[in-house]
């Protein structure tokens, strides 16, 4: 009688973190390990995916957690990594796959026993959390920067980082947003959030303001303060939104 082939090592993590994710609230429809997410090589390769066209990728991640059910590459959120021996050699492979994945906000590795949670931050710094726990579906995983963003330190993104940024707009913000059901709704809401930015860079962009921190988050703050719009800053939003 033939001997049943061993499980190898990462495979038996996977199970188990596919196990706690879910229990954690993670959707099984949010997760994907079969197959295994090809990340892409180059800049050049993440433009001829978005496109829909053949491209070359710079390895396979072990498991992905998306922001939805799409399972789209501007929707991935977390790269989960299980081969790599020591935590050394997972924070170098989470490295290089988060830095081919513009929209991705977090990675995580672990042997079964370590833990690593690797996190981007602006202007591609990172943070680093050792013996860190799982991410929960709900948790935010942005990290600001220590010093907030300037004109002077912002950078013209990428034509898939732009278009991966708009459709993520577009698919987990607008659309599924439960108070704004009706099309021409959603797309007054897009716009809004579009001119907020046109704006907040406009105002930055001037010189005596680029290095002055960007205002977008402050205004659109201030245009949401107690979800009334029309009552926080009428002459703002006239000037803004007309």
């Amino acid at each position: 009688m033939a001997e049943p082939t061993p499980t190898k090592p990462e495979e038996t993590v996977r199970q188990q973190i596919l196990k706690d994710l879910m229990r954690l609230g993670w959707k099984e429809t949010q997760l994907r390990w079969k197959p295994e997410w090809q990340v892409p090589d180059t800049p050049h390769d993440l433009t001829k995916r978005e496109r829909g066209q053949k491209y070359a990728v710079c390895g396979s991640a072990d498991l992905v957690a998306f922001a939805d059910d799409s399972g789209e590459w501007y929707a991935l959120q977390v790269i989960f990594e299980f081969k790599a021996p020591d935590i050394a050699h997972g924070k170098a492979q989470l490295l290089r796959y988060l830095s081919n994945e513009p929209m991705a906000k977090m990675g995580f590795w672990t042997n079964g026993s370590q833990t690593l949670a690797v996190y981007k931050r602006h202007q591609s710094e990172w943070v680093f959390v050792e013996n860190a726990g799982l991410p929960h579906p709900t948790d935010d995983l942005t990290q600001p920067p220590d010093v907030p963003p300037t004109w002077n330190t912002m950078r013209q993104p990428s034509e898939a980082e732009l278009s991966g940024a708009l459709k993520r707009l577009v698919a987990t913000v607008v659309v599924s947003d439960p108070h704004v059901v009706r099309r021409e709704d959603q797309l007054r809401e897009l716009l809004h959030i579009l001119l907020v930015k046109l704006e907040s860079d406009a105002i930055a962009s001037r010189s005596a303001n680029r290095d002055n921190s960007v205002d977008f988050q402050n205004l659109w703050r201030r245009i949401n303060e107690g979800g009334n719009h029309g009552k926080q800053s009428p002459r703002e939003l006239q000037r803004i939104f007309s």
